[in-house]
């Protein structure tokens, strides 16, 4: 009986050698494994609007201009000009440069500031020289999109006059890439501008404009 006894003793022991090192290597396994990472193919939930952003667009532009010409101090060929200008349709394509500060306020609102320089005297596509703005924006911003309302005030070069006014826009932006390391989103927008002014050669002008851009980003908050 005893030597049954010692060789069921012996046995288990045998057998829990046996298990050990099975055991520990399914433990040091389950320790050590990790399922791989997938990976994202969708914009992080944690996106966020607040931060500084740099960008720029291309459009088209079509207006209702007018403009009365001093006759008296002025040739018949500057008065042309300006008909030409001015008392007519413009339609021509622009370029816009951009660059503005958005924070996400909470539960998805987003307010923000921005600046905009059209420089048209370099582009040569119509007789308006340069369109600067200055104004804010406010939206609703998820992870993948941001829409918004804003407004601005608008400052027109046009040879020898300079018109103010204010514009009117809505848009939406959202992100190009689903990847930390190219921080680009894309938008579109529409745009109301309203100017006037006047000058030494110019008695009044004005320039009610509409404004369809394409822009591209590069946000500096963001993921």
């Amino acid at each position: 009986m005893r030597t049954m006894v010692g060789r069921l003793g012996l046995l288990s022991a045998a057998l829990l050698l046996a298990l050990l090192p099975a055991t520990a290597l399914a433990e040091g396994l389950s320790r050590t494994y990790k399922a791989p990472s997938r990976i994202a193919t969708e914009v992080p939930a944690e996106y966020r609007w607040t931060g500084f952003y740099l960008g720029g667009g291309a459009g088209y532009l079509w207006s209702d201009g007018d403009a009365v010409v001093e006759k008296q101090a002025y040739s018949t060929e500057v008065e042309s000009m300006w008909a030409a200008a001015f008392n007519r349709d413009n339609r021509f394509f622009l370029g816009e440069l951009k660059a503005g500060y958005d924070v996400q306020i909470g539960g998805g609102l987003v307010a923000g500031v921005f600046g905009t320089w059209s420089p048209n005297a370099l582009l040569g596509t119509s007789a308006i020289d340069d369109i600067y703005s200055v104004g804010g924006r406010i939206g609703y911003g998820g992870p993948k999109l941001l829409v918004y309302v804003g407004g601005a005030w608008v400052r027109m070069d046009a040879a020898d006059v300079t018109l103010d006014g204010w514009a009117a826009m809505v848009g939406f932006e959202r992100p190009l890439f689903n990847t930390q390391a190219l921080n680009l989103t894309w938008g579109l927008e529409y745009k109301y501008q309203d100017v006037e002014g006047s000058s030494s050669v110019i008695s009044s002008a004005e320039d009610v404009s509409h404004t369809v851009m394409g822009r591209l980003n590069f946000r500096l908050g963001g993921f």
